[in-house]
């Protein structure tokens, strides 16, 4: 009876943090979603419609928000890292070009 009762308030004390983390089902549609309401968002400023402009960028910043918090890879620290590897990755090839006077 010990046992059943720990595993159950063990299982009550986890499902939330298993709740937390986010899918990679939900994360594809996060990704949808934002790419849909970007390209929303350019028509309504090629059409010169402010409304929408606020409406659709309110949307995409929750959308954003969402995808930060839930989906690995979209944090402000994870595109920064990825930001500085891309520049430390092209730092390394123009490296290798100047060293071996272009022969790479």
């Amino acid at each position: 009876m010990r046992h059943a009762a720990a595993l159950f308030f063990t299982v009550i004390l986890l499902s939330p943090l298993a709740a937390s983390a986010g899918s990679e089902a939900e994360c594809r549609h996060l990704s949808q979603q934002i790419t849909f309401f970007e390209a929303r968002s350019q028509r309504a400023a090629d059409l010169d419609n402010e409304i929408w402009q606020e409406r659709f960028g309110s949307h995409l910043d929750q959308l954003s928000d969402r995808r930060s918090q839930v989906c690995p890879g979209f944090g402000a620290d994870e595109q920064a890292q990825q930001a500085f590897m891309d520049l430390v990755k092209l730092g390394a090839q123009v490296a290798l070009s100047y060293f071996t006077m272009g022969a790479m």
